[in-house]
């Protein structure tokens, strides 16, 4: 954002108004129009961890579904759409295997240790390292600080268990 930008932007309306909220409100509005010219909100999609059996192997099976579906999409014929299934229920069947037998190596791995076992539960299950919640909502605000969460929280329980 350069000063030239902000010198530009009209301020004899903000002048004009009578009351200090409309007047906020317009300088608001005109600066947050020049700030979202220099730095719009993007949005971002968080992808999620890559399936550790998926190899080579499994990628071209799904591949090869994928050129499938898109002829059998383009032409319809009852041919075309019995191969895409097949190379789907291939593909499906094929994860199957490989992610059991990622999980049975893994657990294999692991004999008489249990911090091993745990770790390979949690990531069978997606759960993450992260004990706490990042943010709770609460009758449709979000809250994120963690004060506010844990107050929440104390809330929430000393109702349900009713201290005298």
């Amino acid at each position: 954002m350069t000063q030239s930008d902000l010198a530009a932007v009209p301020r004899d309306f903000v002048y004009l108004e009578d009351e200090i909220d409309c007047a906020f409100d317009c300088f608001s509005k005109l600066f947050t129009d020049v700030v979202d010219h220099h730095a719009p909100i993007m949005k971002r999609t968080i992808k999620a961890k890559p399936s550790l059996w998926v190899d080579q192997q499994l990628r071209e099976a799904i591949a090869q579904r994928d050129e499938a579906k898109a002829v059998a999409s383009w032409s319809g014929l009852v041919s075309d759409i019995m191969i895409y299934r097949k190379y789907r229920n291939f593909v499906v069947k094929m994860n199957r295997q490989k992610k059991t037998l990622y999980y049975k190596t893994a657990f294999e791995g692991c004999k008489n240790d249990s911090k091993p076992i745990w770790h390979t539960v949690n990531g069978l299950l997606g759960r993450s390292n992260s004990t706490s919640p990042v943010s709770v909502e609460v009758d449709g605000e979000i809250r994120t600080k963690p004060v506010d969460i844990a107050n929440y929280f104390a809330d929430h329980f000393e109702l349900k268990v009713n201290f005298p």
